[in-house]
């Protein structure tokens, strides 16, 4: 028998919301009872040490969860030598030949992913672990239960995740959208001993040529531009070949470095690069932020310490040509496309928006899209091994 298109899909969606039906109930009490402070507290109770091998990202978001439930951390482990006696929050490194001295007294939660090509981190740390009798081999259920926060009723997520499996256009996107869609609902904490989500790994992210396609005189608006990571990569990849590259970014510490890393550039480059020390939202004004250095990423905050200044891009961009927005901007990505809309419904851009910061966002992003912008095309790319780096594309479709 034949599945025709219109069976195929109410399948997908099905799919979809059974994982709801499955999980909300039991994720939301795991996640109203601390169920994941309470695991790492037995543990902490079971073994003489805690140790965090990987000392990015992950590893520092780790150690600062687990220190605001006054759960301590020993020590972090790390291959690169020149991070041995380095401290991050307060946490000494120690070189593996010392690890392996405490390794039956010692609890180890490897905390890395496979950023970038050709990287195979979490793989290689679990087998030089293996005769280690106490390891976590990812932290993969943690990060996904860091970010979630069931702002969303179950209603609302049944019938989102319906419609957002639905609408994506290849198997591939399904598929991850259906494995994230698992993680959002996190109802116990025993770790996955082979990481789900490993096979959807993409080590370019935003200009990956199965979403990004180039095009002559292509126009980039970058927000959260950070150092200029995404830029870099931007220029190996197409070199000159491009109008214009705006970059917005509001950490004054972050923005600093951008100017440095765009100093060193050529100058055509640089003619073609616009840097503006702003934040991007739906309206203008004033936001406050706390500086997330550790984690590379600040967000804005009622509570925070630092100012910033914030940009609308159909005020600012308003008579510019964009082919392209990308945005990682730390959970404000749905109200900057509110502040987009003149600009995309006039261009009609690639978009690249990440959807990892919050449960919220994951499911409130595709349907703004859908809702807003019907000459879209939606896609799902994952650029680390974990939750991390959930980058939704919109590609416009042929007209």
């Amino acid at each position: 028998m034949v599945l025709t298109k219109g069976c195929g899909f109410m399948v997908y969606r099905d799919r979809a919301e059974q994982v709801i039906k499955e999980q909300y109930e039991n994720g939301f009490r795991f996640y109203e009872t601390e169920g994941m402070k309470r695991y790492f507290q037995q543990k902490r109770e079971e073994h003489k040490y805690f140790c965090i091998f990987g000392g990015g990202v992950l590893g520092t978001t780790l150690c600062n969860w687990l220190k605001k439930h006054k759960i301590q951390v020993d020590f972090f482990c790390d291959n690169n030598q020149d991070k041995i006696d380095m401290m991050i929050s307060g946490v000494r490194f120690i070189d593996f030949s010392s690890l392996l001295a405490l390794k039956d007294e010692t609890f180890v939660m490897v905390s890395a992913t496979n950023k970038g090509a050709g990287r195979c981190y979490n793989r290689d740390i679990n087998q030089q672990l293996s005769e280690f009798p106490y390891v976590m081999p990812n932290v993969l259920k943690f990060i996904a239960y860091y970010t979630n926060d069931y702002k969303l009723s179950y209603r609302e997520c049944l019938d989102s995740a319906g419609r957002i499996m639905e609408a994506l256009g290849d198997e591939h996107s399904r598929a991850l959208f259906l494995e994230l869609l698992k993680l959002k609902f996190v109802d116990n904490p025993s770790p996955f001993a082979d990481n789900p989500l490993e096979r959807f790994y993409e080590p370019v992210q935003y200009f990956n040529s199965d979403y990004y396609k180039h095009v002559e005189n292509a126009v980039i608006v970058d927000c959260g531009a950070y150092n200029g990571d995404s830029l870099k990569e931007f220029v190996q990849l197409f070199g000159d070949d491009f109008e214009r590259y705006h970059c917005f970014e509001m950490d004054c510490a972050a923005y600093s470095e951008l100017e440095k890393n765009c100093a060193q550039l050529t100058p055509n480059l640089q003619n073609k690069i616009v840097l503006y020390p702003f934040g991007v939202f739906s309206e203008k004004g004033i936001a406050y932020y706390n500086a997330l250095t550790d984690t590379l990423g600040s967000s804005i905050s009622t509570d925070g310490k630092k100012q910033a200044q914030l940009a609308v891009l159909d005020q600012v961009l308003e008579n510019e040509r964009v082919t392209m927005i990308k945005m990682d901007i730390e959970d404000s990505e749905l109200p900057a496309l509110m502040g987009a809309k003149r600009l995309i419904e006039k261009n009609h851009p690639i978009l690249a928006i990440s959807i990892y910061h919050s449960t919220e966002q994951f499911f409130k992003i595709p349907i703004h899209i859908l809702d807003n912008f019907p000459f879209y095309k939606l896609y799902l790319g994952l650029h680390t091994t974990i939750t991390d780096d959930t980058v939704l594309y919109a590609i416009p479709e042929q007209e």
